[in-house]
């Protein structure tokens, strides 16, 4: 944990936008509560720009399929709930930092409910997973382009904002 801990510490002191991100299970055999806040103290401290999560569920062929300690779905399904809860907070603060901030966006879509195109910044991964760039225009934009946006706020996970020319 403290190496984790110091190499984020040194990634974001050496890069103004570095986007760290990381993968975590509940519910594994043997979790205890304990165990559990921990990586709630974990995931606080370090205050991850994007984290995944899920509950950990029985594989056969692996150790762990067997193990005794099984932790009950209900409970797996509540840490995991928590968790999110609190990320969710520290991705809002996060993201809030780009508020007012114009990011080069890819266009990869559109949505015709909200009539946003979709795209991805720097900060998002390729498939979604990391959220969106929700991005109104009045002009109409090709998929596969690079604009410019102005980020004017943000929902949960994704940046929401205004078309500001092309690259």
């Amino acid at each position: 944990v403290e190496s984790i801990k110091n190499i984020t510490k040194k990634i974001r002191s050496t890069f103004k936008h570095s986007v760290l991100r990381t993968t975590i299970i509940v519910g594994f055999p043997y979790e205890k509560e304990k165990d559990f806040n921990e990586t709630i103290d974990f995931i606080e401290t370090i205050k991850w720009d994007k984290l995944g999560a899920f509950i950990y569920s029985k594989e056969e062929d692996t150790k762990a399929f067997d193990f005794d300690e099984q932790v009950e779905e209900s409970e797996s399904a509540a840490r995991l709930n928590k968790l999110m809860k609190i990320q969710e907070e520290i991705s809002l603060k996060l993201n809030s930092e780009y508020i007012n901030e114009t990011l080069d966006v890819l266009i990869e879509s559109y949505d015709g409910l909200t009539r946003t195109y979709r795209g991805r910044s720097f900060l998002n991964a390729p498939d979604g997973i990391d959220g969106e760039v929700w991005v109104y225009s009045d002009e109409t934009l090709n998929y596969g382009e690079f604009v410019n946006v102005e980020i004017t706020r943000v929902k949960n996970y994704d940046l929401i904002g205004e078309y500001r020319g092309r690259k």
